[in-house]
């Protein structure tokens, strides 16, 4: 994938959703915020912060839903020979899996990987991956 860009100003991010009425996030998505033209101040102001804010919210979304896509093969082949490793649950940032013991050394780095290499960025996406049978008892 190409490397993401973004406006770091956010008045031009401002001026570009007033111009085109929506403003690009770091993947290409275009996201259309209509409350800068609202009348009402309040509104109107709200939908300027939505405006600077978007890029950032819709672009780790954007990096979290292509890391998921490119997780399902490595899952599909693990449960083709018979072994347990699913996705269970999303929140945020943050994927919650289930993977069989006896597998674990092999199954963590392939997932950390392909999500650490999903976009390039001018930082580093760094992944951090903890180990538990619960959420109470996840060490890293």
């Amino acid at each position: 994938m190409a490397p993401c860009s973004t406006t770091t100003n956010a008045n031009d991010i401002q001026k570009t959703n007033l111009f085109h009425n929506h403003i690009l996030s770091q993947l290409p998505v275009s996201l259309g915020i209509p409350e800068v033209y609202s009348s009402h101040f309040w509104i109107r102001e709200s939908g300027l912060r939505e405006a600077v804010n978007a890029p950032i919210q819709s672009g780790a979304q954007g990096i979290i839903k292509e890391a998921m896509g490119q997780l399902i093969p490595i899952y599909r082949v693990w449960s083709a020979l018979g072994y347990i490793v699913r996705p269970l649950l999303q929140i945020h940032d943050e994927l919650l899996w289930e993977v069989e013991d006896c597998i674990l050394d092999a199954v963590i780095p392939m997932l950390k990987h392909t999500m650490e290499d999903v976009v390039e960025l001018s930082v580093p996406v760094k992944v951090n991956v903890k180990v538990g049978l619960n959420w109470n008892q996840m060490d890293e």
